[in-house]
Formats: structure tokens, C-alpha cells, sequence
């Protein structure tokens, strides 16, 4: 659980590496709260009420900098530049490149973006 919250705590360091365990942990964590609260709201009979979407627009918006920032750092873990995320400009293929990169196993030593997460 402690890895959900490392992307929150480092919202702000766009600079070193997060291994795989730290992006996917944040991933699928913040994946499960939107769909949740959708799912929850849907079944409450809000969900078409405009006063679920101001708590569910902030929480989106309180997310996107923890979320830019470890998928820097996640794409410096593979020794690729956080500017790779522009790839998602583009619908399909932008997608597929940086979904590659972020399944990808980190570098074991060092790197161009310092020491590998687990030896901090």
C-alpha cells in the first residue's frame, strides 16, 4: 500500500527514477478510485447530478501532477526522457510507444537520471 502513496508523496520531483512497482501501484489505485466512484455514484442515482462532478473534477485535477511526475520518473527509470509522454499526442500509436516503455524493465545500474530506485 505504502507504494499507492510514494507517487503522491513526490508529486512534485519530476527528476530520478520510480521502478515499475510504484507506477503501476499509483496506476491501478487511481484507476480504481474514479471507476469506483463512477460505479458508486451510478448506482446512487447521482451520477447525472452536476454536484458529483465537482468533487470527481477536483480529485481528477489534485491527480495529474502526481501522475505526470511519476510517469517522468518511471521513464527515466528505463533511461528515456520524461518528454516521451508527448508521444501520446497521438491517439493509437502514441499510446502503444510509451505503454512499452513503462512495462519495461528498468536499467539495473545506473543511468543517465541517477542510481536505480531500490539502492536510494
Amino acid at each position: 500500500m505504502n507504494w499507492c502513496f510514494q507517487a503522491i508523496k513526490n508529486y512534485a520531483k519530476f527528476s530520478g527514477r520510480a521502478c515499475r512497482r510504484e507506477y503501476w501501484a499509483f496506476a491501478v489505485m487511481d484507476a480504481m478510485v474514479m471507476l469506483g466512484s463512477v460505479v458508486v455514484a451510478n448506482q446512487a442515482g447521482i451520477y447525472s447530478n452536476p454536484w458529483f462532478y465537482v468533487p470527481f473534477g477536483i480529485y481528477v485535477l489534485f491527480m495529474i501532477p502526481p501522475a505526470l511526475s511519476v510517469t517522468f520518473r518511471r521513464l527515466h527509470d528505463v533511461n528515456v526522457t520524461g518528454a516521451y509522454v508527448l508521444w501520446l499526442l497521438i491517439p493509437v500509436v502514441g499510446f502503444i510507444l510509451v505503454s512499452i516503455q513503462l512495462f519495461t524493465q528498468g536499467d539495473r545500474g545506473v543511468n543517465d537520471y541517477g542510481v536505480p530506485p531500490n539502492e536510494l
